[in-house]
């Protein structure tokens, strides 16, 4: 989503009072430099075609720009339970070299960008919940 505050505000204007909004989406850590986001974070990127990446902070204050109060963003899991993730795309990856096939050279450029990224710790795949707290009736 190009405008990623203006979605999350929508999602607020629509939510009736109590309810709740739960996603995911792909993050980049806290804290990277430009070195760290042009060799991790832009691959990523440019092969699944996302403008960029939020960190989980930004993605914080995106929901509290929208108007939820006290969202919550954490891990999906932990970065032990993905290894197998990156395994099989690690793998996909391998069985592609030597293949002469333009398309799954782009595939597995963009599965490499995935595992690298994610097994230096600077990609991660985040979930948040967050809610429109009803209006308190001032009684």
């Amino acid at each position: 989503m190009p405008d990623k505050l203006q979605v999350h505000t929508e999602a607020f204007r629509v939510l009736k009072p109590g309810g709740r909004y739960l996603g995911y989406d792909w993050l980049a850590a806290d804290g990277l430099d430009l070195a760290d986001h042009e060799q991790y974070i832009e691959p990523i990127c440019q092969y699944h075609g996302i403008p960029d990446l939020d960190t989980p902070t930004q993605l914080d204050e995106r929901l509290r720009q929208a108007g939820f109060a006290e969202p919550q963003v954490t891990p999906v899991e932990s970065p032990a339970d993905m290894h197998r993730t990156w395994d099989l795309l690690e793998r996909h990856d391998q069985l592609a070299h030597g293949l002469n096939d333009p398309v799954i050279a782009f595939m597995s450029s963009g599965a490499k960008a995935l595992y690298q990224g994610a097994r230096a710790n600077k990609f991660t795949i985040g979930r948040w919940e967050a809610e429109k707290r009803p209006v308190s009736s001032g009684l």
